[in-house]
């Protein structure tokens, strides 16, 4: 049983037997390694996760909204409230140097996922993950 072309609406169509496949007709057909696929895999990850994370940090506006403003003469300057001595104080005072520490980490740590450094930490997250499944 072999295969044999047929005209169908204008088009040229080939036959191919049941249970056959067409992988051969149109990709050569390659045996890669396990290693090189997962190769390849973290190839793709890093240059997928770089390009992204490129694209993050062009795009990315770095300046944070202030939800309060100091005014010193005529200007008006952009104040983040959570910085101020009075709001430290108060933490320490109600929570001790440890409620202080874990707010100043909690900010670090959400600071992660805005602006310009969420580029970079999607970066760096690409570089791990691309590191860890050539490694695997």
């Amino acid at each position: 049983m072999g295969v044999r072309p047929s005209i169908r609406a204008g088009c040229l169509q080939s036959k191919t037997p049941r249970g056959a496949s067409l992988r051969g007709v149109f990709f050569a057909e390659v045996r890669l390694s396990q290693r090189t696929r997962l190769f390849l895999a973290a190839a793709i990850v890093l240059v997928a996760g770089l390009s992204s994370a490129a694209a993050i940090y062009l795009v990315a506006d770095d300046e944070p909204e202030s939800t309060s403003y100091v005014i010193v003469g005529d200007a008006a300057y952009p104040v983040d409230p959570t910085r101020t001595k009075t709001y430290v104080r108060q933490l320490e005072r109600f929570g001790g140097k440890a409620a202080v520490l874990f707010d100043d980490f909690n900010r670090w740590f959400a600071g992660l996922w805005q602006g310009k450094a969420l580029g970079v930490t999607v970066g760096w997250i690409s570089i791990a993950t691309a590191a860890t499944s050539e490694s695997a």
